[in-house]
């Protein structure tokens, strides 16, 4: 279930190369040390988007990558495109973010299609520290 909504709780780190005509809003991150359990790590500055990627957004990269209405990349599943919950629909050969739904948060994406969608916007997905390091603000 959690790789199923990545998109909706985890920003994308970007480092100024997006291939889409409008950036994001980004954040800069003060790096620091942060204790998880008995671990510690050192976290570096980093910047990160300040919104969720939305249904408008993710529908111009699965058109920009050519992805069919099967939903799958490279050989993998990267939208749940069955779940009555996707707020993106493939109409015309091309996928569109659904009437009133557009800037909401995309929803129904495994960790692969989060993956994919942070490399072709020219970022990653943070990992566990820093995710937690920039929602702790």
């Amino acid at each position: 279930m959690k790789k199923i909504l990545y998109l909706t709780i985890c920003f994308i780190f970007l480092w100024h190369n997006l291939k889409s005509a409008e950036k994001p809003e980004l954040v800069f991150v003060e790096g620091g040390n942060l204790k998880l359990g008995n671990k510690t790590f050192v976290i570096s500055s980093f910047e990160i988007t300040k919104y969720e990627v939305t249904n408008n957004d993710y529908a111009v990269f699965l058109n920009a990558s050519k992805i069919g209405k099967d939903g799958i990349f490279n050989n993998r599943l990267i939208i749940n495109t069955t779940s009555p919950d996707l707020q993106i629909e493939y109409k015309n050969n091309r996928w569109t973010g659904m009437e009133g739904r557009e800037n909401r948060p995309m929803v129904m994406v495994n960790y692969f299609g989060a993956s994919e969608y942070c490399k072709w916007a020219g970022g990653k997905l943070p990992d566990l520290a820093e995710w937690t390091w920039a929602a702790m603000g």
